[in-house]
């Protein structure tokens, strides 16, 4: 698609009025309706792009999709309702109040890992606020794709939203125009990108990228727990999970039944094997499988073996100067880093950039406030890796060059808004504020900003 036909659509689409509550609700109810006759298509689509197995595509995907859509439709009148707000002596009489004003025309940038969620759940709150949106998902994964531009064209109007298929170089074009609002998930590489061409005209943006998210597995931690959940979190959708646990700082005194328990945990997950197992996903393509191989300059631990379109879950033995610590991982690439003391962990993580997240893994309590209280992070999970995205309640985001702003639930319906002060004022005019000043209204006025 040209860069002359991306501009005339989106010229198209900004000179549409913003959605009503009602017309809102309605689009919503249009696209869930949407998703659901599609739902086969869908799951199959998922597995011929990543090799999802259904009941991981359903329950990372299509369910907190359903889950996230009912939440906008049931809340999304609530929240655009004015709230009143106390005016103040010098503005008096007056009614004031803020309302959740749409930002306009946003532009959503989706990734190819969770392709479905990451497209659909954002345009759904995009719309719950009013806004149109222009939505472009990942190239990677053409089936998925472009079944969700058939499910936007046939649930939504072209004066709602639009959805654009093409290479990167369509996004690139996208996001040269002035779209109202920016909303990026993706790698912290092409984050800086989209923020830097978005700064041109200004547009606000939210970025959710990704990085290093330790786990930190204590001494005192369960450690038949820790592993099996760390290999859950490393194993789910391949690896390929901006939150998946990137790498493992485990006290030396624990280091070796850790290990051992970690191959027990990959043993009763998958009793069959990894590699050609319909319960394991595949590498998205080709060129990243290759790029997780080059990563491994460090004795293999366990698994390692590899076929043309999955990597075992495959532990290595490294240290900080390791290749694949250099970079996010993105794959069933786990290295493994002894620590001697707790400070000197902690110290660690706290060199290097803000992690997306952050796992804890001890029976401590004390323990684990003190590490979270001497790190920062995106989130946060405590004896888990994951989790902290089923919770609706919880905001979802990163700092630095893990992210900028959040969203999930009402996060997402405040990421898509900007709080408007409105005031209206009554006859009375107090002249207390026009010239002539005198020395007694400069009394009067001292007694009022007191």
């Amino acid at each position: 698609m040209s860069s002359v036909d991306v501009r005339s659509l989106f010229l198209s689409l900004s000179q549409a009025p913003c959605l009503s509550i009602e017309e809102s609700k309605a689009a919503l109810l249009s696209l869930r309706k949407a998703i659901v006759s599609y739902e086969e298509e869908l799951l199959s689509a998922l597995y011929l792009d990543l090799g999802k197995p259904r009941q991981e595509a359903y329950m990372c995907e299509l369910g907190l999709i359903y889950k996230e859509i009912d939440y906008y439709a049931s809340h999304l009148a609530r929240f655009r309702k004015p709230k009143r707000k106390r005016g103040g002596l010098a503005s008096f009489p007056s009614k004031a109040y803020v309302e959740a004003r749409p930002w306009g025309t946003c532009l959503i940038l989706s990734p190819w890992n969770y392709p479905l969620l990451l497209s659909l759940d954002p345009l759904a709150a995009c719309l719950s606020m009013g806004n149109k949106a222009v939505l472009k998902p990942s190239e990677y994964c053409p089936h998925v794709s472009q079944l969700i531009q058939r499910i936007v064209n046939e649930a939504l109007s072209d004066k709602q939203a639009l959805c654009v298929l093409g290479p990167k170089e369509t996004a690139e074009q996208l996001t040269a125009l002035p779209f109202d609002f920016v909303f990026f998930t993706g790698s912290s590489k092409v984050g800086r990108e989209v923020y830097k061409a978005a700064s041109e005209n200004l547009t606000p943006c939210v970025l959710e990228l990704g990085g290093k998210s330790p786990c930190l597995v204590s001494e005192h931690a369960d450690l038949r727990l820790a592993a099996r959940r760390i290999v859950f979190g490393k194993c789910l959708n391949g690896g390929q999970t901006c939150v998946a646990p990137d790498y493992v700082l485990v006290d030396k005194r624990v280091k070796e039944p850790f290990v051992s328990m970690l191959k027990e945990a990959v043993d009763e997950l998958y009793p069959n094997g990894m590699l050609g197992n319909a319960d394991y996903g595949k590498i998205v393509s080709s060129a990243h499988l290759r790029r997780l191989l080059s990563l491994i300059d460090r004795p293999v631990l366990l698994g390692g073996k590899h076929n043309d379109s999955q990597l075992e879950f495959t532990v290595i033995e490294a240290d900080f100067a390791s290749l694949s610590m250099q970079e996010e991982i993105f794959g069933p690439l786990l290295p493994v880093i002894e620590y001697e003391d707790l400070d000197g962990a902690i110290k660690a993580i706290s060199d290097r950039a803000i992690p997306l997240s952050l796992y804890v893994f001890t029976k401590s309590r004390s323990e684990a406030k003190s590490i979270l209280s001497s790190l920062d992070f995106g989130g946060a999970v405590v004896n888990d890796t994951l989790m902290h995205l089923t919770v609706p309640t919880l905001p979802f985001g990163g700092k630095g060059a893990s992210g900028l702003g959040s969203y999930h639930g009402p996060y997402s319906l405040a990421c898509f808004s900007r709080e408007t002060p409105v005031l209206h004022r009554g006859k009375i005019d107090v002249k207390l504020r026009y010239p002539p000043f005198s020395s007694k209204k400069e009394k009067l006025i001292r007694k009022i900003f007191r």
